[in-house]
């Protein structure tokens, strides 16, 4: 007997919801909790979180509002995280609906969760759990759904709750500007794109006005986490810290294709197969990638999760029209022309890639030789031993010590003043059992003010005493 309707319909809901509660469960297990002085689930519930992770607040809405039902603080985001994983589940089907059916649409969309724990559970510096990943996730693969029915209220309510949820909103923009450009009049598409900006500059404004606590809106967002850094250095620490742990190790920029279960290699394959407005999403991915190396860190994989959504859509649709014995996309399902584009479109979306790959090399290139313009824009003169520490850091992260040292004793002779530098080699020193040359280090480090008013160097020199103690005792 041929099953109902309303069969199908539930063995997709017990499906959805089995694979929502073990992923939730794996996430949740798996990945620790946030300081409580960063962004702890506590924190984030009282809206007290530093910037930008204060500025998250869907979440902490949500928890409130399943805590009025009786559930504890902790179950409540439990519950969120299991939500957020059906609510991505239930995008993906929608979204692969049109091109493959209904089955096959359901297998796809749980096909996912097979590769996602790649981002979220590999040992990373930092894998912990931040309860709008998985929302982030689901805002993208929504937006990308309602974007290719052309449903713009829909689009514009998701982009609210995305602009809640995390700054990786801003890529329902690029993503409608990739689907829409060559197959609309160029002011629609423009249009659209502006306004769903200003739906996203509106709410991190709201935001940021409501929580006065958290301090300045945009600078401390934008600003405050990746070009100001540490006080002691005034240098774009995030592109520092992501160019020295790419030079760090020559796997490493193989391991941020492997965090995303190969699918930018997988994307590259199919790439010729897919209609315009599907090889756009791989330019959307890369300048996303581009802008992560600016405001986040490059070794944090559960970064890439809304960047394997973007992938995996056309990627799954390429696979599926190379193994079918149909042109998948010879009836584009989308309204207007097949997205294809003129001919200059193709080599602007070439330029445009090529022009963010080349734009990363030549920013690190800069920034590892102090040479070139950037340098002075952003307060770097005299400053180049900032490289070596950070690729002393990347390199110690990668269980390198003897790369570590010799790149922070670099730091220390480019620059005489680079005291973490020197914290660094004191505390190396000590785990190495060499406590007199850590009491160099460490007393070096505290002739400066900065120094001895940072917690860090502070635990050293305590670190360091205690060290000295106990070797007093034992020739005694």
């Amino acid at each position: 007997m041929k099953p109902t309707n309303e069969t199908v319909t539930w063995r997709w809901a017990l499906a959805v919801a089995a694979v929502a509660l073990c992923y939730g469960a794996l996430h949740f297990s798996c990945c620790p909790e946030a300081l409580d002085g960063w962004a702890s689930l506590r924190t984030l519930y009282e809206f007290r979180a530093p910037v930008p992770f204060g500025k998250r607040i869907l979440t902490a809405w949500m928890a409130h509002g399943l805590a009025w039902t009786g559930l504890s603080m902790r179950h409540a985001f439990e519950a969120i995280e299991i939500l957020g994983a059906a609510a991505l589940a239930e995008a993906l089907r929608r979204t692969f609906r049109p091109w493959l059916g209904e089955a096959w649409s359901r297998v796809a969309g749980l096909l996912f969760f097979g590769i996602l724990p790649a981002a979220f559970l590999l040992r990373s510096p930092m894998t912990l759990f931040l309860p709008w990943d998985t929302w982030a996730m689901a805002f993208t693969a929504w937006g990308i759904h309602f974007l290719l029915e052309g449903r713009w209220a829909w689009v514009a309510g998701t982009m609210v709750l995305a602009s809640f949820n995390r700054e990786s909103a801003v890529l329902l923009p690029m993503l409608c500007a990739a689907i829409h450009a060559g197959r609309r009049p160029w002011w629609r598409f423009v249009s659209a794109t502006a306004g769903l900006l200003g739906i996203y500059v509106l709410c991190q404004w709201l935001v940021g006005l409501t929580l006065a606590d958290n301090g300045r809106v945009f600078r401390q967002l934008f600003l405050g986490m990746s070009w100001v850094g540490e006080e002691w250095v005034g240098e774009p620490y995030r592109l520092l810290h992501n160019w020295a742990w790419l030079h760090a190790k020559w796997t490493s920029a193989f391991c941020v294709a492997g965090a995303m279960g190969g699918l930018p290699l997988w994307f590259l394959g199919v790439a010729g197969r897919l209609p315009g407005y599907f090889r756009r999403f791989g330019l959307v991915a890369l300048a996303y990638v581009a802008m992560l190396a600016v405001v986040g860190n490059l070794n944090e994989m559960r970064i890439y999760g809304e960047t394997m959504v973007i992938l995996f859509v056309p990627t799954v649709l390429g696979i599926c029209d190379a193994l079918g014995e149909k042109d998948l996309f010879a009836s584009s399902r989308l309204d207007g022309k097949d997205g294809g584009g003129t001919k200059w479109l193709a080599w602007l979306e070439m330029a445009c890639a090529l022009g963010i790959v080349a734009g990363l090399v030549a920013i690190g290139w800069c920034l590892s030789t102090g040479k070139g313009p950037l340098p002075a824009a952003v307060r770097m003169e005299g400053k180049s031993g900032a490289w070596w520490y950070q690729l002393g850091t990347a390199r110690w992260s990668q269980g390198e010590r003897p790369g570590a040292r010799e790149a922070w004793e670099r730091a220390v002779q480019t620059d005489a003043g680079h005291w973490p530098a020197m914290n660094n080699l004191a505390w190396m020193a000590l785990e190495e059992g060499r406590v007199a040359e850590a009491r160099e280090w460490i007393d070096r480090a505290l002739e400066f003010k900065a120094a001895r008013e940072n917690a860090s160097v502070r635990d050293t020199e305590a670190a360091v005493a205690r060290a000295e103690r106990l070797a007093e005792g034992k020739t005694q």
